[in-house]
């Protein structure tokens, strides 16, 4: 685990992370909400309910994009670290575990997570060069995938494996929203009911809203083994995408952008109430 002389800059990379990951999932809440009412959104986030539209629309903000840019990789860079060091470590390893549960909920989950995050990294980073090149019209799309993986029995194989890893992240994500698994891992005992309350709820909801992305994900790389899927956005915009073709859906994205816009304001929250390192 981490020693006791780190444990305070642990604490900071985590804490000033949270920020910077609640501040993503509010974008990503209201881009999702805007595509269910077809608000017009700066050109690069229309339809595009991710990650990389989350960076594009903040990039988009004239004379302090950039600024803001910078001010988000730097907190998804303390997010990173946070992520990597509990991971190289092992940190919150329970003695109770089997070993292969150990190894996959505190080192590899983790270590998957900053891999993603580090991703994440590197696109702020082409958003600030194109931004700074005053090129804001080019394409800001990912590319074929995951549809022009279905043109070979590799391919194909390769997308039932994401497909099933993404079913996964949906079950992991379901089993706290219904558990409250996450509550030994905030700092409530001390607060006051409704704080109690308000903190949870919002953990429950936004575990649920998480879930519902991961499964839309799950769901479009599943359909694109046979079927030709949106190539025009990034792969969880275009997964959310799904849901906008009719009112049903659009009701359902509704829910998934209110819900997304809840789990960020719990993870804001988690940068006073969580336990910096995790604990066993």
């Amino acid at each position: 685990g981490i020693t006791k002389e780190h444990q305070r800059h642990v604490r900071f990379f985590g804490q000033v992370g949270f920020v910077a990951k609640g501040v993503v999932y509010g974008i990503i809440g209201g881009l999702t909400i805007a595509t269910a009412t077809h608000a017009p959104s700066p050109a690069g986030t229309e339809n595009n309910a991710s990650p990389q539209g989350a960076f594009i629309l903040i990039g988009s903000a004239d004379a302090v994009g950039i600024p803001l840019l910078i001010v988000m990789a730097v907190g998804l860079l303390f997010y990173i670290i946070w992520r990597f060091w509990e991971a190289i470590t092992g940190q919150g390893a329970d003695a109770t575990f089997s070993s292969p549960k150990n190894f996959f909920k505190y080192r590899l989950s983790p270590f998957v997570s900053g891999c993603v995050y580090t991703a994440y990294l590197f696109y702020i980073i082409f958003v600030a060069i194109k931004n700074r090149a005053e090129d804001k019209d080019s394409d800001p799309s990912s590319g074929c995938f995951p549809s022009c993986w279905n043109t070979s029995t590799i391919g194909r194989i390769g997308l039932g494996f994401i497909g099933v890893a993404f079913l996964i992240a949906t079950l992991t994500q379901l089993i706290p929203a219904l558990t409250g698994a996450f509550r030994h891992e905030l700092r409530l005992s001390r607060c006051k009911r409704w704080v109690r309350y308000l903190v949870r709820t919002a953990g429950h909801i936004g575990f649920l809203a998480r879930a519902g992305v991961f499964l839309c994900v799950a769901v479009l790389v599943i359909r694109s083994i046979s079927d030709d899927v949106d190539q025009d956005h990034f792969t969880v915009g275009a997964s959310i995408n799904q849901l906008a073709t009719t009112s049903a859906g659009k009701f359902c994205l509704w829910l998934l952008g209110l819900g997304l816009i809840v789990y960020s304001l719990f993870a804001i929250s988690n940068s006073y109430f969580k336990y910096f390192p995790t604990r066993p």
